[in-house]
């Protein structure tokens, strides 16, 4: 079965809304700018790396994009 553009961009705005509220809980970064209620997000500049969590492996991102 065929999903219209209705149901497809409803799909994406609930996932987009999902994301906003998990971010509202862990706090925003200076380097990001978000509206919530228009759903849209600025880059103000590059976050530095320890302004990104400190869950990311540099590391494993290299050994993929090596391969």
């Amino acid at each position: 079965m065929m999903k219209s553009l209705f149901e497809k961009k409803q799909k994406k705005q609930s996932r987009i809304q999902l994301a906003l509220e998990i971010s509202g809980q862990s706090g925003l970064s200076e380097w990001l700018d978000v509206d919530n209620k228009a759903l849209k997000g600025v880059f103000k500049n590059v976050p530095a790396r320890d302004e990104l969590s400190s869950d990311i492996s540099e590391q494993l991102i290299v050994e993929l994009y090596s391969k």
